[in-house]
């Protein structure tokens, strides 16, 4: 699917607590289906029906429906996780791929980019680390159960923060943090 773990939880859920709904005979098409055009279609009704139209998920099955010939070069997929990641998006590589070249096209309406864009993922902070200490200050057993206390030092030698955006529209799409 191209859902959340939790977006699956709940179709699952709805689809069990009502077995005579439009959800639950979607959710059999959708667990039947090994074309990723027909899952992006059911994905995407299933997530309407139950008010999640707004989900970068949502966007990115419509995406799929709307430009199947972009995705049609895939392999067979046959999404049987939930499919989609808050900080990633779509969890299978060959999607992945796809979805962040098309977040970069500059054809791709406005609108559609930014609500395919999960918000944790537009920006990602790469650390250099100078050195790290890890020191083991007391370890006890109660129970046969090992508790350890540490203290961690870290230095950081560089660090830099990259945005999710068009580098043609952002002279530099990397902004240098000052060293910790």
């Amino acid at each position: 699917m191209v859902c959340t773990e939790e977006q699956l939880r709940e179709i699952v859920e709805f689809a069990t607590c009502n077995p005579d709904s439009r959800v639950k005979e979607l959710l059999d098409i959708r667990q039947d289906s090994i074309i990723l055009l027909e899952q992006c279609d059911v994905d995407r009704e299933m997530l309407k029906l139950l008010s999640m139209g707004r989900s970068p998920s949502f966007a990115f099955s419509c995406d799929v429906v709307h430009n199947w010939e972009i995705y049609r070069k895939l392999p067979k997929i046959n999404l049987i996780d939930p499919g989609w990641s808050d900080v990633l998006g779509p969890t299978d590589l060959n999607l992945n791929k796809i979805y962040r070249t098309r977040l970069l096209d500059p054809d791709l309406a406005k609108e559609l980019k930014l609500r395919m864009l999960p918000a944790t993922a537009s920006r990602i902070k790469i650390l250099t680390l100078d050195s790290l200490i890890i020191q083991e200050t007391e370890t006890t057993a109660i129970d046969g159960l090992v508790q350890a206390s540490f203290n961690i030092k870290v230095n950081v030698k560089q660090a830099t923060l990259s945005f999710a955006t068009d580098p043609k529209q952002c002279p530099s799409s990397k902004v240098q943090s000052p060293p910790f």
